[in-house]
């Protein structure tokens, strides 16, 4: 990883496979993009103390009740949503 020479404070990590229809299709890189992918930075970011940022989505939520808050209980619909909720996880466990 790039960054490992350098000292950022902060990552934004916004990097995912966002083909939705293809995660339902490829599933094995879905996960390997969206799971593992996200647990390989978070752990980085762990061990040297860098503050990352997890930009998630909206496909979270089934879209059934509008607007959303932080503390509403995801729904997932899909396999690209899955992905991302259980990256979402693996950062919140680092």
């Amino acid at each position: 990883m790039f960054y490992l020479n350098k000292n950022p404070e902060v990552i934004i990590h916004c990097a995912a496979y966002t083909d939705v229809d293809g995660c339902e299709v490829n599933k094995e890189y879905a996960w390997r993009i969206n799971v593992e992918g996200t647990r390989a930075i978070a752990k980085v970011c762990q061990v040297r103390r860098i503050f990352m940022i997890y930009i998630s989505t909206d496909y979270v939520s089934d879209g059934e009740k509008g607007l959303y808050e932080e503390d509403d209980v995801p729904s997932p619909i899909n396999y690209y949503g899955l992905t991302k909720l259980i990256g979402k996880e693996v950062v919140l466990y680092y």
